[in-house]
C-alpha cells in the first residue's frame, strides 16, 4: 500500500508477526529484499519510501539494507510466488451493485439450488431447504455425496449454475463478499495453524480481543490446560502449520478461534474428530453452550456429531434423501438407519484392531 504520495511502502501480513512470512527463507534480510523488489515494482525510488513489516496485534519490525546476490534471488522468487497468488482471477467476486450484508440473524434458504465443478457432473441436484434462525443442522453421507459443497455455497465460495442461496432473504450474489464473511464462521476438519503465537492464531479473524476473551474461549475448548503446560503459555510460538501439536490440540485451538470470532452463522466440519470421547464430551457441552442462539451447519463424519443436532439432512449422489432428528431418523429405518449400522460395524472393528496399553 502506497502512503503519503509514495513516501511510505508498507507490507502488512495482516496478523502475523515477520518471523512468520512465508516466503521461502523466514529472514529478515530477505524479506527487506523483497520489499524492496515490491517498491521496484511500484515505480518507487529508494528515496522515496521507507519499509516495515506490521502485524495486527502490534509488532513492527524496521528493516536495514542488505545486499547478497544470494538472498536477492530468494527474494525475487518469493515476490513472485506473491504476485501470483494476488494476480490469480477470483471465480467468485463483488456484483457492481453488491450492497453490505446487514447483521443478520441467521436464517438460510436453498432455493432449488444445483452445482457442479469444472467437469460437469453434478455435486448437488435441486436442493431446496431452509434453515431457521438459531437451528443447528447436521449433513451427513458418504464421501462424495455434497456435504461440503452444500456448507461451502454459504460463505460463497462458489455459486450455484442454478436456483440461490440466501440468508435473511438477501440473495448472496447481490452483497458484498466481506461483508458475508465477516459474519460466517468456518472451522476446517484440518484446521489453520499459523506459525505464530498461541493468542495469535486464536485471535486470528477477530477484531482487537483481549486476553481475558481469548482464556475464557481456550477454557471453554479444553484447551488452556495444554496451553498453560507450553514454554511461554499463550506467547509460546508455534510450528509451521501447528506440528508441534497433536491432532486434538490443533482442533481445540481453532474451535477457540471459532468461539472468540463469535458470528451468526457457523460451519463446522467434524470439528471434534481427532478428540478423545470424554474430551469430546466435555467440549460439545461448551459448544452447545455456545451455540445457542447461533445457526449451525455441522458436517459431520461421526454419526455421534449427528445426533446432537436438531436436525440431519442425508445427503445422497448431490440429493437430500432424509431429514429429521435423530430418533426420528432411526425410527424409519432408511438410509440414516442404515448409515448408523455400518457406523456401528466400523467402530467395532477399529476397536478390535487398536490393541490395549
Amino acid at each position: 500500500m502506497r502512503e503519503g504520495r509514495g513516501r511510505m511502502l508498507l507490507m502488512s501480513f495482516h496478523g502475523l508477526p515477520a518471523r512468520s512470512l512465508a516466503l521461502g527463507d523466514p529472514y529478515h534480510c530477505q524479506c527487506q529484499k523483497t520489499a524492496r523488489l515490491l517498491a521496484e515494482r511500484l515505480g518507487l525510488q529508494p528515496d522515496e519510501y521507507q519499509v516495515t513489516f506490521q502485524s495486527r496485534f502490534g509488532r513492527a519490525r524496521w528493516l536495514e539494507p542488505y545486499t547478497d546476490a544470494t538472498l536477492r534471488k530468494l527474494a525475487r522468487a518469493g515476490l513472485d510466488r506473491v504476485f501470483s497468488v494476488l494476480d490469480t482471477e477470483l471465480d467468485v467476486k463483488d456484483a457492481p451493485d453488491a450492497v453490505s450484508l446487514p447483521p443478520v440473524t441467521g436464517e438460510i434458504r436453498f432455493e432449488n439450488v444445483s452445482f457442479a465443478y469444472d467437469d460437469g457432473r453434478p455435486v448437488l441436484r435441486d436442493i431446496d431447504l431452509r434453515i431457521a434462525p438459531g437451528e443447528h443442522v447436521a449433513l451427513v453421507g458418504r464421501t462424495g455425496a455434497g456435504k461440503s459443497t452444500l456448507a461451502g455455497l454459504v460463505p460463497r465460495f462458489f455459486d450455484p449454475q442454478r436456483g440461490r442461496v440466501t440468508v435473511d432473504g438477501h440473495d448472496l450474489r447481490r452483497v458484498r463478499l466481506a461483508s458475508l464473511r465477516r459474519q460466517v464462521t468456518l472451522m476446517l476438519q484440518e484446521p489453520i495453524i499459523f506459525r505464530a503465537t498461541v493468542f495469535e492464531n486464536i485471535a486470528w479473524g477477530s477484531r482487537n480481543p483481549d486476553r481475558a476473551t481469548v482464556r475464557e474461549a481456550a477454557r471453554r475448548t479444553e484447551a488452556e490446560e495444554f496451553i498453560e503446560k507450553l514454554p511461554e503459555g499463550y506467547d509460546t510460538v508455534l510450528g509451521e502449520a501447528g506440528s508441534t501439536l497433536s491432532g486434538g490440540q490443533r482442533q481445540r485451538l481453532a474451535l477457540a478461534r471459532a468461539l472468540v470470532r463469535d458470528t451468526q452463522i457457523a460451519i463446522l466440519d467434524e470439528p471434534t474428530s481427532a478428540l478423545d470421547v470424554a474430551t469430546e464430551a466435555k467440549v460439545w457441552r461448551h459448544l452447545e453452550e455456545w451455540l445457542g442462539g447461533h445457526t449451525a451447519i455441522v458436517i459431520a463424519h461421526r454419526l455421534s456429531t449427528a445426533r446432537r443436532c436438531d436436525r440431519i439432512l442425508v445427503l445422497d449422489d448431490g440429493a437430500i434423501v432424509e431429514q429429521g432428528p435423530h430418533d426420528e431418523l432411526m425410527a424409519r429405518r432408511g438410509a440414516y438407519y442404515e448409515l448408523w449400522q455400518r457406523h456401528g460395524i466400523e467402530v467395532a472393528a477399529a476397536a478390535v484392531a487398536v490393541p490395549d496399553e
